[in-house]
């Protein structure tokens, strides 16, 4: 008998399939020659991630997180190597591009209302003084709710201690599907005019705009690396 983890018989264990009578497969189903017997067992984990089985989801915020991975030997491998170092980056990349911008735009699902992820960037953006506008996306939906979910934005709000001018933001209602935003559900639903209109309106106008008339200038703040080609 040997062990295949994988819905999908790997190199070794597609050769060795010939010449066992079954096979203890980790899911299912699994493909197997013709003849041989699937036994499924699951995969064996450590204990550690058998103790995690009944824990609760917490959503991610600004405080340090355990990251567990898993897969195959190669692919497991790079994840480890790669996201971490990612997610540890992500606040600070959150961050440098808040540091460009005079406006933030929310979008919000009507149906499903502000997210858990939504929080940690919103507090973010409140936290540098930026007047939101909130739009709440598929309002067309049979399941939308676009007044609890702009309830929902008002509350996530007043909890990141935003203040008066933040609270009495704006909001649009829209179809990005549809291609179209408005002031108000009974709007005439063509197109996103209003939605720039007020971000026109409601955004100030960039600090950077009295240097207009000096020579350009350019601060690369958010850089890449590539294994092929290098620092991007």
């Amino acid at each position: 008998m040997i062990h295949e983890q994988n819905g999908v018989l790997g190199r070794v264990n597609a050769i060795f399939a010939k010449r066992v009578d079954a096979v203890a497969c980790g899911t299912w189903p699994t493909t197997l020659p013709d003849g041989v017997e699937a036994v499924h067992v699951g995969n064996p984990v450590r204990l550690a991630v058998k103790e995690r089985a009944a824990a609760g989801y917490i959503p991610p915020g600004d405080y340090p997180m355990s990251i567990l991975v898993i897969g195959g030997s190669q692919g497991a491998r790079i994840l480890s190597d790669v996201v971490p170092p990612a997610i540890a980056d992500f606040g600070g990349e959150v961050e440098r591009i808040l540091s460009m911008v005079d406006g933030v735009v929310l979008l919000v699902d009507a149906a499903e209302g502000p997210m858990p992820q939504t929080k940690f960037v919103t507090s973010k953006a409140l936290a540098l003084g930026l007047r939101p506008i909130v739009v709440l996306n598929k309002v067309d939906k049979p399941d939308a709710e676009p007044d609890r979910a702009l309830d929902e934005c008002f509350d996530l709000f007043a909890n990141l201690d935003a203040n008066e001018d933040q609270l009495d933001f704006p909001h649009m209602y829209a179809s990005g599907r549809s291609g179209w935003a408005d002031t108000s559900l009974e709007g005439p639903r063509k197109n996103l005019d209003a939605l720039f209109k007020l971000i026109v309106d409601h955004v100030p106008a960039p600090k950077q705009i009295k240097h207009q008339d000096e020579d350009f200038r350019m601060l690369a703040t958010t850089l890449g690396a590539d294994p092929f080609v290098g620092r991007i």
